[in-house]
């Protein structure tokens, strides 16, 4: 899980398969009620190696697991921050993904890391546009429509919840709407009925990739200035900001450390104040434990 400090997350499990509602890709609060919106559920990922189709996303469906990228991966990191790796044939690709701290703007990087063949990257975003308590499903009616801009892409599903707008720095995005059926999360059963949903594609991107080249997409629920998107730029001011510690861990206590790492993640100092999302305080007694434990730290 990765979070910031205007109360957004992105989260999912190690191999990218969301079993839980409350998982996507980049979840934001709703700007006026206290609530918080899945805007973009996950990215369905598919590289081609010399016309040879190879899909690195899983997701669960009501009958079986599908695709099964889970084998390509080699390796999940997420310090300093969340960082997939696949192998495909001879070809490595990795991903990083990094939320900004005081912007809900979740940054994406895929990388072809090693000497060799070409790739071709097909990259399907999976809109929910939703609560992230509730479930969708094709009928409750969304606006399909795409609006493609320079090197942009922008869809406005639902009145009353957030736009989501994708920049992207090279190759193109290809209108075509679909809808895909029967996605469960197993992880909900015990606390909602368990139940089917449908995510809407609009469409999907389109890049190739040679040896150490990088696709860079910026994911946001407003308008960015396309020339201020430097990803190289972000990624250094937030790994900097990332290696200063604001608690200190309690020796021999790993899940203390665990919720330790996400609250400073999304906590920040001003002005001598600890300041925090407010929805840090709804269903999480343990948040209460934990200010009071680190009170004596700081």
């Amino acid at each position: 899980m990765d979070a910031n400090s205007k109360g957004a997350y992105s989260s999912s499990t190690i191999c990218g398969m969301n079993t839980r509602r409350e998982h996507g890709l980049l979840v934001v609060p709703h700007l006026t009620l206290n609530r918080k919106v899945v805007t973009l559920a996950k990215f369905e990922e598919t590289i081609f190696i010399e016309n040879k189709l190879y899909e690195i996303s899983t997701n669960a469906y009501k009958d079986n697991i599908y695709p099964h990228g889970y084998q390509y991966q080699e390796k999940y990191l997420d310090e300093p921050f969340i960082t997939f790796y696949y192998k495909i044939e001879d070809r490595r690709i990795r991903k990083v993904l990094f939320l900004l701290e005081n912007q809900n703007i979740l940054l994406v990087r895929y990388e072809l890391t090693n000497q060799g063949r070409p790739v071709t990257l097909v990259i399907k975003p999976f809109l929910a546009v939703r609560f992230n308590t509730d479930l969708n499903t094709e009928t409750q009616g969304l606006n399909t429509d795409t609006y493609l801009g320079e090197s942009f892409v922008r869809w406005a599903p639902r009145q009353a919840m957030p736009e989501l707008y994708v920049y992207f720095d090279k190759g193109e995005f290809i209108p075509a709407t679909l809808w895909y059926h029967g996605f469960v999360y197993p992880k909900d059963n015990g606390k909602y009925k368990l139940q089917t949903e449908d995510l809407f594609n609009p469409g999907f991107f389109q890049v190739d990739l040679k040896p150490y080249e990088t696709f860079d997409l910026f994911i946001s629920v407003h308008s960015l200035e396309p020339f201020k998107l430097d990803f190289e730029e972000q990624y250094y001011l937030e790994s900097k900001r990332r290696k200063g510690h604001y608690f200190k861990y309690v020796p021999g206590k790993e899940n203390f450390k665990r919720l330790a790492k996400n609250f400073q993640r999304s906590v920040f100092i001003e002005e001598d104040r600890l300041k925090f999302p407010i929805s840090h305080l709804q269903d999480k007694p343990s948040t209460f434990f934990f200010i009071q434990q680190q009170l004596n730290f700081l």
